[in-house]
């Protein structure tokens, strides 16, 4: 539980029990909500399915509102697949990070722009904590489908101690 959002994770050895357990958790929270006079949007909640060997569909009822089990999910700012591949955030991140470049690249102009130490503040405040964020997740991937967070860091610092594009950087 983080201030208003709830998730709640469970397995079983089946579906029929994995099924049940999390309806009697439903109604139970539905219980305690309706008692504190809390509603809960069925149209915000959705469930997903980590990696099973075959495709699971699971249907869950809130007030007698289906809750869609979805491929993928943002929960606390990481997105979330049901094959547990980190792609989806990654982009995200990417996408992201390349916005708040936008500001790196109007400050670095050599003529009016800002010092290099003010550019690599900017860098480590604005931009590295955006490329890094659910970086811990990442420890299992390969490095190639980091290669967009790589790319942009390594723009970023260009950019920051006023580096040419040619210049090598290490990856």
């Amino acid at each position: 539980v983080y201030a208003d959002d709830i998730s709640f994770f469970s397995m079983a050895i089946d579906l029929y029990s994995l099924y049940e357990f999390l309806q009697s958790y439903l109604t139970k929270l539905e219980g305690l909500l309706d008692s504190l006079l809390l509603n809960l949007n069925a149209n915000k909640c959705a469930i997903l399915v980590f990696p099973v060997k075959d495709p699971v569909y699971i249907s869950l009822n809130y007030h007698l509102e289906d809750i869609p089990q979805v491929q993928s999910l943002k929960y606390l700012g990481v997105i979330y697949n049901g094959n547990l591949n980190w792609r989806p955030h990654i982009e995200y991140i990417a996408t992201k990070g390349a916005r708040t470049m936008g500001i790196s690249r109007k400050l670095s102009n050599r003529r009016t722009g800002m010092r290099r130490k003010s550019l690599l503040m900017v860098y480590k405040m604005y931009v590295r904590p955006v490329l890094e964020f659910g970086c811990v997740l990442f420890s299992g991937v390969p490095s190639y489908k980091l290669r967009p967070l790589v790319l942009l860091e390594r723009e970023a610092l260009r950019l920051g101690l006023g580096l040419p594009k040619y210049v090598a950087m290490p990856y």
